[in-house]
């Protein structure tokens, strides 16, 4: 009997590794603020993402991050900026306006890239046939996309299905409620998960603000599984409520709108959701990834040193990732996992659905 029960007990044991090995794993990663293109008057000149592109070719820009993004499930981008061939209706009211030639979409195409964020403060810079042909572009290509009232839901198997809502910055008063309503329709229509992305902040604040606290806890509290914000072109901290995490800026990433740098510390942050072998959801895992957005100067930035933009973020290790992972530990609550030079990454808690 005694030698009955240790063999069943022994059994039990050695099928807990088969039903960790049944759960469903999706890898999301993502960055902040892509800009294909920059400013009309700068569009010939030396320094400019344009000329960059036509000498080094679309694949050139994200090459040294490829490879993080080719072996995720979905690779999601702020696309700061719009794709039009046309310079027709240039918002001339506002300070900057961003264009790349839609042939520039092929920088993200080349580099797996899935699904882009367009609900920003840039994507209206040349008017309707501006975001329309962004729009447009995008569709073509085969790039997912999220605007205001505009969802998107991509398919990661026959199981899992992740739905990505944001909501424009200007009218979130206004849009509340049809926030809360289609998160609550996508997961009842089967959508496994929900990330909420979310374009606020103030540039260049070392602190996330109050604003993107109460957008950030209002989308979770609507159902959203995830947030994922930038806007102030500088990393920033890290929350958790209800057992999900949010990340208050990921700074710039590849911004073909700055020639100089003000801020060259950025992240990717890669969280990979668990689900189980039906779909259900179990819970998420952060893993952080430091940057710099550009590949021309290993220290750190300054206001009396800009370092000029070759517009190809790389990975950092070393004192320059330490330097990221103090910036966005000044503005968490909690302690952060430590960076690990020999993983390239600092990995967090796994947080259990509640």
């Amino acid at each position: 009997m005694r030698r009955l029960l240790s063999l069943l007990l022994v059994c039990a044991f050695a099928a807990l590794p088969c039903a960790a090995l049944a759960d469903r794993v999706v890898t999301l990663t993502m960055t902040g603020d892509i800009t294909l293109g920059g400013e009309e008057r700068v569009r010939t000149a030396s320094f400019s993402f344009d000329t960059y592109y036509n000498q080094y070719g679309a694949s050139y820009f994200l090459e040294k991050v490829r490879g993080l993004f080719e072996e995720d499930d979905i690779t999601l981008i702020n696309l700061e900026g719009t794709l039009t061939d046309s310079p027709a209706q240039e918002d001339t009211t506002k300070t900057y306006r961003f264009r790349g030639p839609t042939a520039m979409v092929q920088a993200l195409t080349s580099s797996s890239v899935e699904v882009a964020n367009l609900a920003n403060n840039h994507t209206m810079d040349f008017g309707n046939q501006g975001y329309q042909s962004t729009m447009d572009t995008l569709a073509a290509y085969g790039i997912g996309y999220v605007a205001g009232g505009v969802s998107y839901v991509h398919q990661v198997d026959r199981v899992v299905s992740i739905g990505f809502v944001t909501i424009d910055g200007y009218q979130f008063e206004a849009n509340r409620q049809w926030v809360v309503e289609r998160i609550r329709q996508m997961k009842d229509e089967g959508v496994n998960a929900v990330v909420f992305v979310a374009h606020y902040g103030t540039e260049y604040a070392k602190n996330h603000s109050e604003v993107q606290e109460n957008v950030s806890n209002f989308a979770i509290d609507a159902g959203a599984d995830l947030v994922v914000m930038h806007h102030p072109h500088v990393v920033q901290g890290i929350e958790i409520k209800s057992n999900r995490y949010i990340l208050y800026s990921l700074g710039n990433f590849c911004f073909g709108g700055n020639a100089r740098i003000r801020a060259i510390e950025t992240v990717i942050a890669r969280v990979k959701l668990t689900f189980d072998n039906d779909g259900a959801y179990l819970g998420q895992q952060l893993y952080l990834y430091p940057c710099h957005t550009s590949g021309t100067y290993s220290g750190i930035s300054t206001n009396d040193k800009l370092p000029d933009n070759n517009y190809q973020p790389v990975l950092v290790t070393g004192d320059a990732a330490q330097n990221v992972m103090n910036l966005i530990q000044a503005d968490t609550r909690f302690r952060l996992n430590p960076y690990d030079e020999e993983k390239g990454y600092a990995e967090q808690e796994f947080l259990w659905a509640e």
